[in-house]
Protein backbone atom coordinates (compact mmCIF):
# COMPACT_ATOMS: atom_id res chain seq x y z
CA UNK A 1 0.00 0.00 0.00
CA UNK A 2 2.97 2.31 0.52
CA UNK A 3 3.80 1.90 -3.18
CA UNK A 4 0.23 2.86 -4.09
CA UNK A 5 0.41 5.91 -1.84
CA UNK A 6 3.65 7.06 -3.46
CA UNK A 7 2.16 6.60 -6.92
CA UNK A 8 -0.88 8.70 -6.00
CA UNK A 9 1.36 11.39 -4.48
CA UNK A 10 3.50 11.54 -7.63
CA UNK A 11 0.39 11.79 -9.81
CA UNK A 12 -0.96 14.69 -7.76
CA UNK A 13 2.41 16.45 -7.81
CA UNK A 14 2.52 16.12 -11.62
CA UNK A 15 -0.77 17.99 -11.72
CA UNK A 16 0.58 20.85 -9.63
CA UNK A 17 -0.72 19.61 -6.29
CA UNK A 18 2.20 19.01 -3.89
CA UNK A 19 0.06 17.79 -1.00
CA UNK A 20 0.42 15.46 1.96
CA UNK A 21 -1.31 12.10 1.74
CA UNK A 22 -2.70 9.83 4.43
CA UNK A 23 -4.20 6.39 3.94
CA UNK A 24 -6.02 3.83 6.04
CA UNK A 25 -8.10 0.67 5.65
CA UNK A 26 -11.82 1.08 6.42
CA UNK A 27 -15.05 -0.89 5.92
CA UNK A 28 -16.53 -0.52 2.44
CA UNK A 29 -19.55 1.83 2.81
CA UNK A 30 -21.30 0.52 -0.31
CA UNK A 31 -20.39 -3.17 -0.33
CA UNK A 32 -18.60 -6.00 1.39
CA UNK A 33 -15.01 -6.17 2.60
CA UNK A 34 -12.59 -3.33 3.24
CA UNK A 35 -11.25 -0.52 1.11
CA UNK A 36 -8.10 1.59 1.21
CA UNK A 37 -9.00 5.24 1.84
CA UNK A 38 -6.55 7.94 0.72
CA UNK A 39 -6.98 11.38 2.26
CA UNK A 40 -5.33 14.37 0.65
CA UNK A 41 -4.41 17.26 2.94
CA UNK A 42 -3.91 20.67 1.40
CA UNK A 43 -6.03 20.34 -1.76
CA UNK A 44 -8.94 22.76 -2.17
CA UNK A 45 -10.95 20.62 -4.59
CA UNK A 46 -14.72 20.83 -4.35
CA UNK A 47 -17.58 18.82 -5.87
CA UNK A 48 -19.06 21.12 -8.52
CA UNK A 49 -21.81 18.83 -9.80
CA UNK A 50 -22.99 15.24 -9.67
CA UNK A 51 -24.51 13.75 -12.81
CA UNK A 52 -26.05 10.30 -13.30
CA UNK A 53 -26.40 8.06 -16.34
CA UNK A 54 -30.04 7.42 -15.33
CA UNK A 55 -32.05 10.44 -16.56
CA UNK A 56 -34.80 9.67 -14.02
CA UNK A 57 -32.43 10.76 -11.23
CA UNK A 58 -31.71 14.08 -12.91
CA UNK A 59 -35.46 14.70 -13.23
CA UNK A 60 -36.24 13.73 -9.63
CA UNK A 61 -37.00 16.63 -7.28
CA UNK A 62 -36.05 14.45 -4.31
CA UNK A 63 -32.61 13.80 -5.80
CA UNK A 64 -32.10 17.48 -6.55
CA UNK A 65 -32.90 18.29 -2.91
CA UNK A 66 -30.40 15.70 -1.71
CA UNK A 67 -27.68 17.07 -4.00
CA UNK A 68 -27.49 20.19 -1.85
CA UNK A 69 -25.99 17.92 0.84
CA UNK A 70 -22.89 17.25 -1.23
CA UNK A 71 -22.39 19.99 -3.84
CA UNK A 72 -19.71 22.46 -2.84
CA UNK A 73 -18.24 20.04 -0.30
CA UNK A 74 -14.53 19.04 -0.46
CA UNK A 75 -14.05 16.36 -3.09
CA UNK A 76 -13.84 12.91 -1.52
CA UNK A 77 -14.55 9.56 -3.11
CA UNK A 78 -15.65 8.28 0.32
CA UNK A 79 -18.08 11.18 0.73
CA UNK A 80 -19.60 10.45 -2.67
CA UNK A 81 -19.87 6.70 -1.99
CA UNK A 82 -21.63 7.38 1.32
CA UNK A 83 -23.98 9.84 -0.39
CA UNK A 84 -24.88 7.26 -3.03
CA UNK A 85 -25.41 4.58 -0.38
CA UNK A 86 -27.51 6.71 1.98
CA UNK A 87 -29.41 9.08 -0.32
CA UNK A 88 -29.65 7.49 -3.77
CA UNK A 89 -29.62 3.70 -3.36
CA UNK A 90 -32.72 3.63 -1.07
CA UNK A 91 -34.76 5.20 -3.89
CA UNK A 92 -34.01 2.19 -6.08
CA UNK A 93 -34.44 -0.39 -3.34
CA UNK A 94 -37.87 1.02 -2.53
CA UNK A 95 -38.94 0.34 -6.12
CA UNK A 96 -37.68 -3.26 -6.10
CA UNK A 97 -34.36 -2.69 -7.89
CA UNK A 98 -32.58 -5.00 -5.45
CA UNK A 99 -29.46 -5.41 -7.60
CA UNK A 100 -28.92 -1.75 -8.48
CA UNK A 101 -25.27 -0.83 -9.10
CA UNK A 102 -24.19 2.75 -8.48
CA UNK A 103 -20.79 3.92 -9.62
CA UNK A 104 -17.95 3.86 -9.26
CA UNK A 105 -18.06 7.67 -9.56
CA UNK A 106 -15.91 9.17 -12.29
CA UNK A 107 -14.24 12.56 -12.46
CA UNK A 108 -14.73 13.91 -15.97
CA UNK A 109 -12.41 16.80 -16.74
CA UNK A 110 -12.08 18.70 -19.98
CA UNK A 111 -9.19 20.77 -21.28
CA UNK A 112 -5.42 20.27 -21.21
CA UNK A 113 -4.60 17.24 -18.99
CA UNK A 114 -1.15 18.70 -18.26
CA UNK A 115 -2.56 21.82 -16.65
CA UNK A 116 -3.28 22.23 -12.94
CA UNK A 117 -6.49 20.59 -11.77
CA UNK A 118 -9.47 22.95 -11.46
CA UNK A 119 -10.79 23.63 -7.96
CA UNK A 120 -14.34 22.62 -9.00
CA UNK A 121 -14.65 18.93 -9.87
CA UNK A 122 -17.54 17.52 -11.96
CA UNK A 123 -18.47 13.94 -11.06
CA UNK A 124 -20.36 11.41 -13.19
CA UNK A 125 -22.02 8.33 -11.67
CA UNK A 126 -22.92 5.38 -13.93
CA UNK A 127 -26.10 3.61 -12.81
CA UNK A 128 -27.24 0.10 -13.70
CA UNK A 129 -30.68 -0.30 -12.16
CA UNK A 130 -31.22 -3.92 -13.16
CA UNK A 131 -34.61 -5.62 -12.90
CA UNK A 132 -37.52 -4.98 -10.57
CA UNK A 133 -37.98 -7.91 -8.18
CA UNK A 134 -41.24 -9.11 -6.67
CA UNK A 135 -41.84 -10.92 -3.41
CA UNK A 136 -42.30 -14.70 -3.57
CA UNK A 137 -42.17 -16.38 -0.16
CA UNK A 138 -40.40 -16.60 3.17
CA UNK A 139 -39.43 -19.61 5.29
CA UNK A 140 -38.69 -19.52 9.00
CA UNK A 141 -36.52 -21.70 11.22
CA UNK A 142 -35.53 -21.42 14.86
CA UNK A 143 -38.69 -19.68 16.01
CA UNK A 144 -40.39 -21.33 19.00
CA UNK A 145 -42.02 -18.28 20.59
CA UNK A 146 -43.53 -16.43 17.65
CA UNK A 147 -45.58 -18.20 14.98
CA UNK A 148 -44.69 -18.17 11.30
CA UNK A 149 -48.02 -16.43 10.64
CA UNK A 150 -47.13 -13.60 13.02
CA UNK A 151 -43.58 -13.30 11.70
CA UNK A 152 -44.73 -13.12 8.09
CA UNK A 153 -47.35 -10.56 9.07
CA UNK A 154 -44.67 -8.39 10.65
CA UNK A 155 -42.70 -8.43 7.38
CA UNK A 156 -45.92 -7.38 5.66
CA UNK A 157 -45.14 -8.28 2.03
CA UNK A 158 -47.38 -10.67 0.12
CA UNK A 159 -46.58 -12.83 -2.90
CA UNK A 160 -46.51 -10.68 -6.05
CA UNK A 161 -45.81 -7.42 -4.23
CA UNK A 162 -42.89 -5.32 -5.43
CA UNK A 163 -39.98 -6.36 -3.22
CA UNK A 164 -39.46 -3.02 -1.51
CA UNK A 165 -35.95 -3.32 -0.07
CA UNK A 166 -36.61 -0.68 2.59
CA UNK A 167 -39.81 -2.39 3.71
CA UNK A 168 -37.98 -5.72 3.93
CA UNK A 169 -35.39 -4.20 6.28
CA UNK A 170 -38.15 -2.52 8.28
CA UNK A 171 -39.82 -5.93 8.61
CA UNK A 172 -36.69 -7.44 10.17
CA UNK A 173 -36.65 -4.50 12.62
CA UNK A 174 -40.30 -5.08 13.54
CA UNK A 175 -39.54 -8.71 14.30
CA UNK A 176 -36.63 -7.73 16.57
CA UNK A 177 -38.98 -5.29 18.31
CA UNK A 178 -41.57 -8.03 18.79
CA UNK A 179 -39.01 -10.25 20.48
CA UNK A 180 -37.75 -7.34 22.59
CA UNK A 181 -41.37 -6.67 23.62
CA UNK A 182 -41.39 -10.20 25.04
CA UNK A 183 -38.07 -9.73 26.87
CA UNK A 184 -35.84 -11.35 24.25
CA UNK A 185 -33.44 -8.43 23.85
CA UNK A 186 -30.71 -10.33 22.04
CA UNK A 187 -32.78 -12.16 19.42
CA UNK A 188 -30.86 -12.39 16.15
CA UNK A 189 -32.14 -12.78 12.59
CA UNK A 190 -30.15 -14.28 9.74
CA UNK A 191 -32.12 -13.51 6.54
CA UNK A 192 -30.71 -15.20 3.41
CA UNK A 193 -32.21 -14.10 0.07
CA UNK A 194 -32.64 -16.38 -2.94
CA UNK A 195 -33.13 -14.58 -6.25
CA UNK A 196 -34.90 -16.05 -9.27
CA UNK A 197 -33.36 -14.17 -12.17
CA UNK A 198 -35.87 -15.52 -14.71
CA UNK A 199 -39.04 -14.84 -12.75
CA UNK A 200 -37.52 -11.73 -11.12
CA UNK A 201 -38.66 -12.80 -7.68
CA UNK A 202 -36.94 -13.02 -4.31
CA UNK A 203 -37.55 -15.50 -1.50
CA UNK A 204 -36.03 -15.50 1.96
CA UNK A 205 -34.94 -18.16 4.40
CA UNK A 206 -34.72 -16.63 7.86
CA UNK A 207 -33.15 -18.36 10.84
CA UNK A 208 -33.89 -16.87 14.25
CA UNK A 209 -31.74 -17.25 17.36
CA UNK A 210 -34.15 -16.21 20.07
CA UNK A 211 -31.63 -16.08 22.92
CA UNK A 212 -32.53 -15.75 26.62
CA UNK A 213 -35.55 -13.94 28.03
CA UNK A 214 -34.43 -11.01 30.17
CA UNK A 215 -35.96 -9.79 33.42
CA UNK A 216 -35.54 -6.38 35.00
CA UNK A 217 -32.64 -6.17 37.46
CA UNK A 218 -32.08 -2.63 38.72
CA UNK A 219 -32.06 0.99 37.64
CA UNK A 220 -29.06 3.30 38.04
CA UNK A 221 -29.78 7.05 37.87
CA UNK A 222 -27.38 9.98 37.62
CA UNK A 223 -27.92 13.71 37.18
CA UNK A 224 -31.23 14.25 39.02
CA UNK A 225 -32.21 15.04 42.59
CA UNK A 226 -33.36 12.45 45.16
CA UNK A 227 -36.90 13.84 44.90
CA UNK A 228 -36.87 13.37 41.11
CA UNK A 229 -35.49 9.85 41.56
CA UNK A 230 -38.45 8.98 43.80
CA UNK A 231 -40.87 10.28 41.17
CA UNK A 232 -39.15 8.24 38.47
CA UNK A 233 -39.17 5.06 40.58
CA UNK A 234 -42.92 5.58 41.15
CA UNK A 235 -43.50 5.84 37.40
CA UNK A 236 -41.20 2.92 36.56
CA UNK A 237 -43.18 0.21 34.72
CA UNK A 238 -41.23 -2.82 36.01
CA UNK A 239 -40.87 -4.57 39.32
CA UNK A 240 -37.59 -6.38 40.04
CA UNK A 241 -37.61 -9.77 38.34
CA UNK A 242 -40.43 -8.86 35.93
CA UNK A 243 -40.06 -9.66 32.21
CA UNK A 244 -38.39 -6.63 30.59
CA UNK A 245 -40.68 -5.28 27.87
CA UNK A 246 -38.52 -2.97 25.80
CA UNK A 247 -41.58 -1.27 24.30
CA UNK A 248 -42.67 -0.14 27.79
CA UNK A 249 -39.16 1.13 28.48
CA UNK A 250 -39.11 3.13 25.23
CA UNK A 251 -42.54 4.57 26.03
CA UNK A 252 -41.25 5.86 29.37
CA UNK A 253 -38.08 7.14 27.71
CA UNK A 254 -40.20 9.15 25.26
CA UNK A 255 -42.02 10.74 28.21
CA UNK A 256 -38.71 11.66 29.85
CA UNK A 257 -37.53 13.32 26.66
CA UNK A 258 -40.68 15.14 25.52
CA UNK A 259 -43.38 14.95 28.21
CA UNK A 260 -41.51 15.33 31.50
CA UNK A 261 -44.59 16.43 33.46
CA UNK A 262 -46.12 12.97 33.00
CA UNK A 263 -43.28 11.56 35.09
CA UNK A 264 -42.25 14.36 37.43
CA UNK A 265 -45.52 16.27 37.75
CA UNK A 266 -44.93 19.82 39.05
CA UNK A 267 -41.51 18.98 40.46
CA UNK A 268 -38.91 21.29 38.82
CA UNK A 269 -36.46 19.08 36.94
CA UNK A 270 -33.97 20.58 34.49
CA UNK A 271 -32.15 18.55 31.85
CA UNK A 272 -31.72 18.58 28.07
CA UNK A 273 -30.91 14.97 27.25
CA UNK A 274 -31.28 11.53 28.79
CA UNK A 275 -28.45 9.11 28.10
CA UNK A 276 -29.76 5.56 28.29
CA UNK A 277 -28.10 2.15 28.28
CA UNK A 278 -29.29 -1.41 28.79
CA UNK A 279 -26.74 -3.63 30.50
CA UNK A 280 -27.60 -7.29 30.00
CA UNK A 281 -26.30 -10.24 32.00
CA UNK A 282 -26.95 -13.38 29.96
CA UNK A 283 -25.84 -15.63 32.82
CA UNK A 284 -28.49 -14.24 35.15
CA UNK A 285 -30.94 -13.34 32.35
CA UNK A 286 -31.26 -9.86 33.83
CA UNK A 287 -31.02 -6.36 32.39
CA UNK A 288 -30.04 -3.23 34.31
CA UNK A 289 -31.10 0.20 33.09
CA UNK A 290 -28.71 3.16 33.27
CA UNK A 291 -30.14 6.67 32.84
CA UNK A 292 -27.94 9.78 32.81
CA UNK A 293 -29.73 13.16 32.89
CA UNK A 294 -27.75 16.08 31.44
Amino acid sequence: MEDAAEAVKELLASRGLPVSLEHTVIANPIGEGNVQEFQVEGAALQIAKLEFSDPALSASKAVQQHLSEILGKPYSRMTIDLFLSEAIKPMYLQQGFLHVKLGPPQVRLTGDPNQKLPSQIPVFVPVVAGDVYHWNEIRWTGNTLVSEFTLSGLVGLKRGNVADGLEIEAGWDRIREEYAHRGYLEAKLDPVPAYDGLAHTVSYSVHIQEGPQFHFGKMVLTGISPAAERKLHAAWPFAAGEIFDKAKFEELLAKLQTRQEQVFGELPVHYETVGHWLQTDAGKSTVDVLLDFK
